[in-house]
């Protein structure tokens, strides 16, 4: 071969290495880089899943402190979802009420109106449009209405105070 012919080779060949070894390098530098932007994602993934546990432990803490609360105080306490469907009724509300089968909680499928007999102070009857959990309902707050309750199920009778607001 003639010394220009091997020269033309040896650049030829020293080209095309380089740019192998330029697409090599590149690669590395991509996985890398993205390695490295996993590993940052993997950390930001667990360091989420740790604040989101301690969330969900505290909020335990607080449901139980509520349950607490709630299980041991002296007023009656009764929850009524967006269908005026009782859905939680407090041991003090079920005493007041003269519930006597505590694990059954009270007039499931029972129309409030169809329960209860509401009277005000001079013992005229309320009609249940007026009464607290109608003006709750209408997002009105309820403060210090005074009721003769008759609960017509089990004929029982009381006088309350009635506080309550809607929840958002």
């Amino acid at each position: 071969f003639p010394s220009h012919d091997i020269a033309k080779m040896v650049r030829f060949g020293l080209t095309w290495h380089l740019l192998f070894v330029g697409w090599i390098v590149g690669f590395v530098i991509v996985f890398f880089g993205l390695l490295r932007e996993y590993a940052l994602l993997y950390r930001k993934e667990q360091e989420i899943a740790r604040e989101l546990r301690a969330r969900q432990k505290a909020l335990q803490i607080s449901e139980q402190r509520f349950r607490t609360v709630m299980e041991n105080m002296s007023e009656g306490i009764i929850l009524l979802d967006a269908e005026k469907n009782i859905t939680y009724q407090n041991p003090a509300s079920l005493r007041i009420h003269n519930i006597q089968n505590h694990s059954h909680g009270m007039y499931k499928g029972v129309e409030l109106s169809e329960a209860f007999e509401l009277r005000d102070e001079t013992g005229r009857l309320i009609p249940f449009e007026k009464w607290p959990v109608s003006k709750i309902f209408r997002k009105e707050t309820v403060k210090d209405q005074v009721l003769n309750v008759r609960c017509k199920l089990n004929d029982h009778e009381f006088y309350g105070s009635c506080n309550g607001s809607a929840i958002s």
